[in-house]
Order: C-alpha cells, then sequence, then structure tokens
C-alpha cells in the first residue's frame, strides 16, 4: 500500500490524536508503520474470522504480517498496536 505524502501525513495525524485520546503514547509510530498497520488491518478485513481470537492473539497476527513486510517495529508498544 502506498500513499501520497499528503495523505500519509493526514493519516498520521490522525492516528496520532486518537493515541492521544485513548490514553496511548504515540511514540514509535512513523508513518510507513501507520501505513502498514492500515494493510495489515485491510487483510484482515477481507473476510478473515478474527471472531475466536483474543486481543493477544489479534496484535501477534497484525505484528507478524508488519515483521514479514519489514516493518521496523522497534518504539512500538502492544498497547500501541491495540490501540490502533
Amino acid at each position: 500500500m502506498s500513499l501520497s505524502a499528503p495523505a500519509a501525513a493526514g493519516l498520521t495525524a490522525l492516528v496520532v490524536t486518537y493515541a492521544e485520546a485513548t490514553g496511548v503514547s504515540p511514540a514509535g509510530l512513523t508513518p510507513e508503520l501507520i501505513t502498514a498497520l492500515v494493510a495489515a488491518y485491510k487483510e484482515i478485513d477481507k473476510g478473515a474470522d478474527m471472531s475466536t481470537l483474543t486481543p493477544d492473539q489479534i496484535v501477534a497476527k497484525i505484528s507478524k504480517y508488519l515483521e514479514e513486510e519489514g516493518i521496523d517495529l522497534a518504539g512500538l508498544t502492544p498497547d500501541g498496536l491495540t490501540a490502533f
């Protein structure tokens, strides 16, 4: 998934604002990571049955996807991922 610079900036601002509003530190959320998180969510949204997964299993599934895509997860906390 590739976004233009203005779209990536807007998405980043939206996610950071949401994280702050929910009391989660947005530290570690880069535009590249946020874009990859959106791509991971879209993969899940394509019909994968997530109803039987626990929150920890969902975090693990998304983390695995991001790692396979070569996204640097340094600085991203589990709470940050869950908030996203």
